[in-house]
């Protein structure tokens, strides 16, 4: 369980929630590393000619692109985007969380305005539009691949809209409130005034301008903490089981889980579900329960003991998110997750 140091009582649920999905990328990441998904073996065909011993990085791109092998030069780049803009994604969110744990709330802000706006739209466009966002990552204008030269609002909310669509489920939340959260400076609900005012100590811009007599968040009091604190966990939850969403459709495109059932994925979407009906979101909670009953029906369940089928109740979905437990609510029987293999690239 995560550290909650100065936190209120009130936002505990959130902050474990954002500190679960941030885990669950880490390990992600860090499986996929063990098992070398993010490298890509080529084999050259009859005729084709091997790259020259001793060769790699930028020489051996060069290499490939000046053999007619451009294919596997994008494949190489797309499956280290994935692992490097989410590695450096990782750090940002953890020592945001933590520095909102210890209600240093101006820095928890500055920290995930470049992961939310930056690290996740690039993930997003490689989701949505991967040859058009690889031909750019590679090309020399740096105009084609800054998100703020080459997409206006339409064509980012596009963008989301594309990789949401791509993911396991789907269009669950809508693409433009997403893009409101992250962008939107009239969006005086959403996080981007926020991101504005922990970066500069004078805004001018409508909507979050810096009042009279002020500095922004410099002189903040409790109920500031307490604004603040409510726009982090208002929404990050949200963001983040985005951004796993994202990352797991980016890589189910070059490699699979070892396991039919991912629990995590499962304890993720339970999680999602409880934090969204504990809040104002309620109603974006249906299509994730629903989602959650057809994956459990799919895998057809029954304990081990009794043989009868396992009835998974809101008290035995908020057990297994919280302890990584499963049991059986007609015997004793019931298993530690975490002490067995599940989901592992």
């Amino acid at each position: 369980m995560a550290e909650h140091h100065n936190l209120p009582v009130t936002f505990h649920f959130s902050h474990d929630y954002c500190f679960f999905l941030h885990d669950q990328l880490v390990e992600t990441l860090k499986s996929g590393e063990k098992a070398g998904i993010f490298s890509h073996c080529w084999i050259p065909t009859e005729g084709e000619e091997f790259p020259p011993e001793g060769l790699s990085g930028e020489e051996l791109m060069e290499w490939l692109e000046s053999n007619g092998q451009k294919d596997v030069v994008y494949v190489l780049y797309y499956k280290q985007i994935c692992a490097a803009i989410l590695s450096d994604m990782l750090h940002f969110i953890y020592e945001a969380l933590s520095c909102s744990a210890k209600g240093k709330l101006t820095v928890a802000y500055a920290l995930l305005r470049k992961p939310l706006k930056e690290n996740l739209f690039y993930l997003e466009w490689l989701l949505a539009e991967p040859g058009e966002m690889l031909e750019a990552f590679d090309g020399a204008s740096l105009r084609a691949r800054s998100i703020d030269k080459a997409f206006d609002p339409a064509k980012k909310v596009e963008v989301i809209s594309k990789a949401l669509q791509a993911t396991e489920h789907g269009h669950w939340i809508d693409a433009k409130f997403i893009y409101d959260l992250r962008y939107n400076k009239e969006f005086s609900a959403g996080m981007e005034p926020l991101f504005q005012k922990a970066n500069h100590l004078i805004t001018s811009f409508r909507f979050m301008e810096t009042e009279r007599s002020n500095f922004n968040f410099v002189f903040s009091d409790e109920h500031s903490w307490q604004s603040q604190w409510e726009g982090i966990y208002s929404f990050l939850p949200i963001l983040l089981f985005h951004v796993v969403q994202v990352v797991e459709a980016l890589i189910a495109n070059f490699a699979k889980r070892q396991s039919d059932i991912d629990f995590t994925s499962l304890r993720t979407t339970i999680g999602m579900m409880f934090w969204l009906e504990r809040g104002p979101h309620a109603a974006k909670s249906d299509q994730l329960r629903g989602d959650m009953k057809k994956s459990f029906e799919a895998a057809g369940l029954s304990c081990p003991d009794c043989d009868r089928k396992i009835r998974f109740d809101d008290n035995q979905l908020l057990g297994l998110y919280q302890t990584n437990q499963l049991s059986c609510d007609n015997c004793s029987w019931s298993v530690d997750l975490g002490a067995v293999e599940t989901g592992n690239l």
